[in-house]
């Protein structure tokens, strides 16, 4: 009978011994991977071994499987949606540098990662949210390491001490800091749409990328960034555009489900994601609050981010309060809700990369706004808890669609609180009650940003205040 799934076989004389053990790694290990949940791993994929070779097999996936050679990383991950690309595109690279810090932590190296190396799954990944097209990590970096192979000779993405070694007879050792090359290459493509080799990194306007792929490509291994380094300056490049530019057209797209999927770690309890998810949510609300001021001509854009920067700068300064640890190394102003267990868990997993990013975000707002920055909070100190932001009923006369708006905006640190979210949006409950945490955020962004409708029920909104 005719083999009907995608497989491949990898001859072990055509490897070298970095990738037999990568290759052996892997195959132990692929049980506990796959757990892991990134979705570039098949969950069909099967390895198999024998005296000569390892078989790969894809039992669920087609023999006639579209592979991502001689594609660019657009097609492979979204095909031809060029819109979506532009839009999800942050989600994708951390998903992938998500993938390599786990495969690191078994000595598995993803060096010359390239679209070679991936297959193009018939199937669709949908959320609430977004759809796009699956793929799968389908080899793993087992080109043969000769000069005259067409898929080395082809691949831009090979790090200089790699090729320094191919033919000299060494033993290529794959490390940690060879992926994180391949990664700049792969993060300068889906940003400029051109190869890091071909490229003149003056040409990047943002100062954070440039600055970030410049690291990745240094010709001293020793000083490019960890994966985990990586991974956070990448976060913060999203949070930049997406949330903190009110100028950025595709800012609005910002998602709450794929930020939280990619910032989170597998297997960890809900509390720490829903604290983070929850502050996440409150300051892309504000950003597409003063967009929306923007696109209504109340507001010159200039004067909008202004206010959008001072608001979300105290909001952060606020989160950072609550998060200082006291004299007894606890958290005593975090949520008294949760249990010393989920705090404990939530200041292993979370609070040291958490605060870090939150500092940062405060510094990219210090930077971009400098002194006047400065006038307008030491003005606006007194904004806190629930009255950080007073708005004009005559403003809300002009521009009566944003009601719900304005009253999330004056209940801001209740409003977006997870337990209180049915409470809060009671009229639009029935559109996210079944859907999970993540989701729930981005269909009431979506809601508050598009419905012209009360969305809100203020009295609960109240209510909850008084409680509290």
């Amino acid at each position: 009978m005719n083999q009907e799934y995608f497989q491949y076989e990898i001859e072990k004389n055509t490897q070298t011994q970095t990738q037999l053990n990568q290759l052996k790694q892997l195959k132990t290990n692929l049980k506990k991977i796959k757990k892991l949940k990134f979705g570039i791993i098949a969950d069909s994929m099967i390895i198999e071994e024998n005296s000569d070779s390892f078989i790969f097999k894809f039992v669920e996936i087609s023999q006639d499987v579209e592979l991502g050679q001689g594609k660019n990383f657009d097609a492979v991950f979204f095909g031809e949606e060029n819109e979506k690309f532009k839009i999800l595109r942050y989600y994708k690279i951390i998903e992938l540098i998500n993938l390599a810090i786990t495969l690191s932590q078994y000595r598995i190296h993803l060096p010359m990662l390239n679209c070679q190396h991936f297959i193009l799954g018939s199937d669709q990944r949908e959320s609430q949210i977004y759809i796009t097209k699956r793929f799968y990590l389908g080899y793993f970096i087992t080109d043969v390491l000769k000069r005259d192979n067409e898929e080395i000779v082809m691949n831009k993405n090979v790090p200089q001490e790699i090729k320094d070694l191919i033919g000299t007879g060494q033993n290529i050792e794959f490390d940690e800091k060879m992926t994180v090359y391949s990664l700049g290459c792969i993060i300068c493509y889906m940003h400029t749409q051109k190869h890091l080799i071909d490229i003149d990194l003056e040409q990047i306007q943002d100062n954070q990328l440039r600055e970030l792929i410049e690291k990745c490509k240094d010709i001293s291994p020793d000083d490019r960034p960890t994966l985990v380094e990586l991974k956070h300056k990448y976060l913060l490049i999203l949070i930049s555009e997406q949330i903190l530019d009110l100028g950025i057209q595709e800012k609005k797209k910002f998602l709450i489900e794929g930020f939280i999927n990619v910032f989170i770690a597998p297997y960890e309890q809900i509390t720490g994601r829903l604290c983070v998810m929850e502050f996440f949510t409150k300051i892309n609300f504000v950003s597409q609050f003063f967009s929306k001021m923007i696109k209504g001509n109340h507001y010159q854009q200039k004067e909008s981010q202004l206010q959008s920067d001072t608001l979300i700068y105290l909001l952060v300064k606020e989160e950072l309060a609550k998060l200082k640890l006291d004299n007894n190394q606890e958290l005593s102003q975090w949520d008294q809700d949760n249990t010393k267990d989920e705090v404990d868990e939530f200041k292993r997993n979370y609070l040291q990369n958490y605060t870090k990013i939150l500092q940062e975000i405060l510094d990219i707002i210090r930077k971009k706004n400098t002194q006047i920055l400065i006038q307008q909070i030491s003005h606006d100190q007194v904004r806190s808890n629930d009255k950080i932001r007073e708005m004009p009923d005559q403003l809300k006369e002009i521009y009566p669609e944003l009601k719900s708006s304005f009253i999330c905006l004056k209940a801001l640190n209740k409003v977006f609180i997870y337990k209180n979210l049915l409470e809060c949006f009671k009229p639009i409950q029935n559109k996210f009650i079944k859907e999970n945490a993540y989701r729930r955020y981005d269909i009431i962004l979506n809601e508050l940003c598009s419905n012209k409708e009360i969305i809100v029920d203020e009295i609960n909104i109240n209510n909850i205040q008084q409680k509290i």
